[in-house]
Parts: C-alpha cells; structure tokens; sequence
C-alpha cells in the first residue's frame, strides 16, 4: 500500500456523495439501500449524513456505522461474475471515490482499520469495521447468493465513525491523515474471520489491539483462538 498520512496531499477524489430515504422495498420491509447522487455539499455529524436515512436501525445506522463507503470497482466484480448489471450506488453507499494520479484505489485490500480520512476542509472520517453483506442485496439486484459471495471475497466495503463533523461536497479532495495500524487491512480481517488463511505467530493479539474496530469483530477475532 503506497499511502502515506498527509494533509497536503490527496490520495483520492471524493467523485460521488449519496444519501438514500427509507422507502417500501422487497419482502414487505422499508430500505434505505437505493442511494441518490448529491451534487449539493452536505453536513457530516455524528450519526451519518445530512437526508441519509436507515429503515433497519439494528443492523444500519448509528456512530459506527455512520457513514458506508463501497469501492466502484466491486460493482464489475459482481458483473463479471453473475452476469448482470450492477449500477453503482445501487448497494447502499454514501461514498465512492477516485485515486489521484500516482495513488491506488480506495479498496478493502488498501484500506485498514483506523485510518483517518479527511473529506474537503473540515470532515475526518475513521474506518472502524467491514460491511456484513445482507439478503437486501439479493432483493436489489434480483440474483441470489451474491450477498454471500460478497462476503467470502471480502468485497463489502467499510463503514465509518465520524471523528471530525463537518460539510463534504462531491468533487473534494480526499486526504489520509492517520493511519495508525498498517498491518489492519480490511481484507487480512475478512481473511481471518471466514477461516481462509490461518492466523500468523502473534497476529490475533496484534488484531486485539485495534482499538477503532467495532467490538462485534473482537468477539469474532477471539473465537479464533
């Protein structure tokens, strides 16, 4: 991972800002999955973004499932692999995003727990867990089994905590400002808890360590044991 904790210089492009309502959806449920492009700058508190809604708020919404960022690159995995279309914004996300020249894509493999991103002026953004993939997904797209295979590839996106509020605008700049556990890649975490790689001498501990990670992934990092 190339990035280096810097607020002169911008990792990536915020290139689109969604909010959704929660409206009628499948299986005689509301959802707030289908979200619409913002061209407006929007306030950032501490509970999500300004118009954003959630139906379920068991499973969606509150601090530290603030605000939910999803790569566009995912949408032609899912394409490529079940053969339909995936229109971005379709699964749910507030946040995609554009890598400046020289910078990868922001990506589940390039992204780590703790990491502080700063959006425009003001607004810091810290990743404190993956996304759990839900039968919601099937109903939008219409096709069975991608919520799981989301979920075995690691390819669910990132929610964050708001550790600065703030107003973000479509077309600001993305900056990292700390990255305080590089070894905490998302992707190493979904590893871990789907049993697809065994845990390295001392890791676990390590990953205990990770103060921003939502307790729920502690819990399942500790049946590792």
């Amino acid at each position: 991972m190339s990035y280096t904790p810097s607020t002169d210089q911008p990792i990536a492009t915020l290139s689109e800002l969604r909010t959704g309502l929660a409206l009628p959806f499948a299986r005689e449920q509301a959802s707030a999955i289908n979200k619409i492009k913002q061209a407006q700058p929007l306030w950032v508190g501490d509970c999500g973004i300004e118009g954003d809604e959630q139906a379920d708020m068991r499973h969606h919404g509150g601090p530290f499932k603030a605000v939910h960022q999803l790569p566009p690159a995912n949408y032609a995995l899912i394409e490529a692999h079940f053969g339909i279309h995936a229109p971005i914004g379709s699964l749910g996300e507030n946040l995609s995003t554009t890598p400046t020249v020289g910078n990868l894509q922001m990506l589940e493999s390039t992204v780590c727990i703790g990491d502080i991103y700063q959006i425009g002026d003001t607004c810091q953004l810290e990743v404190v867990q993956p996304r759990r993939p839900c039968f919601k997904i099937n109903d939008q797209l219409r096709t069975p089994k991608i919520a799981s295979w989301l979920s075995k590839q690691g390819r669910t996106g990132w929610y964050y905590r708001v550790a600065k509020q703030g107003t973000i605008c479509a077309g600001d700049p993305v900056y990292l400002v700390s990255r305080p556990y590089p070894f905490a890649v998302i992707e190493r975490l979904w590893q871990l808890t789907n049993r697809d790689h065994a845990a390295e001498s001392g890791e676990l501990a390590k990953w205990q360590q990770v103060t921003p990670l939502h307790e729920s992934w502690h819990t399942a990092l500790g049946k590792l044991k």
